[in-house]
């Protein structure tokens, strides 16, 4: 969990495709890692459905190029009470969701 940036879906309004999208994931799907504004994403059908926190960005920054699948392996309902109290005036729906990868890497 620390690898994400968990408030990320829930900074987007209920009407916000991101929200359909995790709905709609499923275990064994396969979704992307990615370079997008300085920062890696993890994108499902071009959508971005949640990004990497800071430390984890730096971790696998060197290894993105060895990335050959990553697939949802759980998904994880995240409420706005789980956040900071100090943050939580950014969320912007009560709860959502973030997945939970497996990434396989060329050796």
């Amino acid at each position: 969990m620390k690898d994400f940036d968990l408030s990320y879906a829930g900074s987007f309004a209920k009407k916000n495709p991101i929200h359909q999208a995790l709905a709609s994931l499923n275990t064994g799907e396969n979704v992307t890692l990615n370079q997008w504004d300085g920062k890696i994403v993890v994108q499902h059908n071009d959508l971005i459905i949640a990004i990497l926190s800071k430390s984890a960005q730096e971790q696998w920054q060197s290894m993105l190029n060895k990335v050959q699948a990553v697939s949802v392996i759980a998904m994880i309902t995240r409420y706005k009470t789980d956040s900071e109290e100090q943050y939580q005036s950014r969320c912007k729906v009560e709860q959502w969701e973030v997945p939970m990868l497996e990434v396989m890497l060329a050796i």
